[in-house]
């Protein structure tokens, strides 16, 4: 597979100054200047963690139960402006909003909803039991696979990751489903965490899944949401994606994410349909 030696890189983005530099790896498909949907999902999550830790009020921290990323435009690959901030504070819930920017203005916006962790005193709920049919494969079951490169240089789909296809694959057309796994952090120097991976592979349901071809259409997404019920466990996640096709030129990809302990949430990505060129 691509890797190292083709991406000169050890993470998504580099820190300069007060600005987040995306390198080669958070490269998209669609334009060898533009970044993947994933990284920019990874990048609004890391700026959004610093608020779920324990405080007045929430000692035992907050999680992140949905996150909406809003694509606007082509996030460049350029230097970034990334801003967090509270736009609803609350004990039990508590919304941050993200902006994006680069030198030509908002490129992106996301809006992260959190909840306080009950302690284990507060007399939360069991966990919910899946059905052992519903759940993916073992990971070992199955091969890693090289993805397509439309660039001569590197993208994130093709080396910053590995993909094991399960039904279907990247590039068929139909639903499909594959476990996933970030070869990077997503902000040199610091260490991956589970909420970063998950966010970060979330751009990949409506690939998995897409009902065109990328030589007949294209098919970008203008929005990512992750909903979680808790972070996914360990370095592979398992994505099982359909996209739904209604009015001419629209669609809707979603997706179950699993981890090897079972259910961890659910993706849904809104998708423009056009033609090449």
């Amino acid at each position: 597979m691509p890797g190292d030696d083709r991406a000169g890189a050890d993470a998504l983005f580099e820190r300069r100054g007060d600005r987040l530099v995306p390198t080669d790896l958070s490269r998209g498909p669609w334009s060898p200047d533009a970044l993947h949907g994933g990284p920019v999902a990874g990048l609004v999550t890391w700026a959004v963690e610093p608020f779920l830790d324990p405080g007045p009020g929430v000692p035992h921290g907050r999680h992140l139960a949905r996150l909406t990323v809003d694509l606007l435009r082509p996030v460049p690959l350029a230097p970034l402006a990334v801003r967090a901030q509270v736009a609803r504070p609350g004990r039990r819930l508590q919304v941050v909003d993200v902006t994006v920017e680069a030198d030509r203005g908002l490129v992106a916006s996301a809006r992260a909803v959190c909840v306080g962790r009950l302690g284990p005193d507060d007399g939360a709920p069991d966990p919910s039991t899946d059905d052992p049919t519903e759940r993916p494969p073992d990971v070992e079951r199955f091969a890693a696979v090289a993805l397509p490169a439309p660039w001569p240089v590197p993208v994130f789909h093709a080396d910053a990751i590995e993909a094991r296809p399960m039904v279907g694959g990247f590039g068929m057309p139909g639903r499909g489903s594959a476990w996933i796994r970030l070869r990077y952090p997503v902000v040199a120097g610091e260490p991956l965490t589970a909420l970063q991976r998950l966010a970060t592979l979330s751009d990949f349901a409506s690939g998995l899944s897409s009902e065109v071809t990328v030589h007949g259409h294209t098919f970008i997404n203008a929005d990512i949401t992750v909903s979680a019920i808790r972070p996914a466990v360990g370095q592979w996640i398992a994505l099982t994606a359909r996209s739904h096709y209604g009015e001419p030129g629209s669609a809707v990809a979603l997706a179950s994410v699993w981890d090897r302990h079972g259910r961890v949430g659910a993706i849904s990505q809104s998708l423009v349909i056009g033609r090449p060129g």
